[in-house]
């Protein structure tokens, strides 16, 4: 725990999880234009904090770079389909 800055940091960083998702979770039936940009913002965000935990994790072991792939790929396919959803609307 001393090693990433102890308590204060990581609950800074649940607390960081937290509210975007929260943001994310209510956007999503707001009105669908402004809404869905909060909610890709913070998908997108998310998204990223992920990928680099994993990416930073794959000269440790190659393993890593499944899940940051699938986590990527997941979070590009929400954002495709807010995009198509919100082009067709």
């Amino acid at each position: 725990m001393h090693d990433v800055g102890g308590w204060t940091t990581v609950l800074g960083i649940y607390t960081l999880f937290l509210t975007l998702a929260t943001v994310g979770w209510v956007a999503a039936p707001a009105d669908r234009h402004q809404g869905c940009r909060l909610g890709v913002a913070a998908t997108t965000i998310i998204g990223a904090m992920f990928v680099s935990f994993y990416l930073n994790q794959i000269p440790r072991s190659s393993r890593h770079a499944i899940p940051g792939a699938v986590i990527a790929a997941a979070v590009l396919a929400n954002i495709a389909s807010r995009t198509v959803t919100d082009r067709a609307s």
